[in-house]
């Protein structure tokens, strides 16, 4: 705990210096800037002085063409998310779990499409079999149902 007297004190002495602060900011920035400039010109120099050196080096060439970069990618993509995974168009990049189980679920569901039963035919009653509910009215709701007219 600091008392309130003792902050202020602090407070008033780094106010005092806040010229001396600015001033030393601004040497140290240009300090920065003297030394990039001096960096830059050694470069200079040296590509001068060799010039002969540095073009009498070979030209620099990738290890892999771009087809060999394509086909890497597809295989580590196939070791990831599975064989199908580059085979499909539309999956791109690395799937998430989350996104690989959806697609194996989507993928098991519409793969051996069967028709199922509906409610009645489970029932045992067909399907022409004539559905339980309330009888149609022609015209709406037959007189003296529902709320009262005012």
């Amino acid at each position: 705990m600091i008392e309130a007297s003792e902050a202020d004190a602090y407070a008033a002495r780094v106010d005092g210096m806040a010229e001396e602060i600015v001033e030393i900011l601004k040497e140290e920035k240009e300090d920065k800037q003297l030394a990039q400039a001096e960096m830059q010109l050694r470069k200079g120099e040296n590509v001068m002085v060799h010039a002969t050196e540095i073009g009498a080096r070979p030209k620099r060439t990738w290890f892999e063409s771009e087809a060999d970069k394509r086909t890497a990618k597809k295989a580590g993509r196939a070791e990831l998310n599975g064989i199908e995974s580059v085979l499909k168009k539309a999956v791109k990049g690395k799937l998430s779990g989350k996104d690989r189980k959806k697609l194996d679920d989507h993928e098991a569901r519409t793969e051996g499409k069967v028709w199922k039963k509906g409610r009645a035919e489970r029932d045992g009653k067909g399907a022409l079999a004539p559905v339980k509910g309330k009888k149609k009215v022609k015209g709406g709701k037959p007189p003296g149902k529902g709320k009262p007219r005012k």
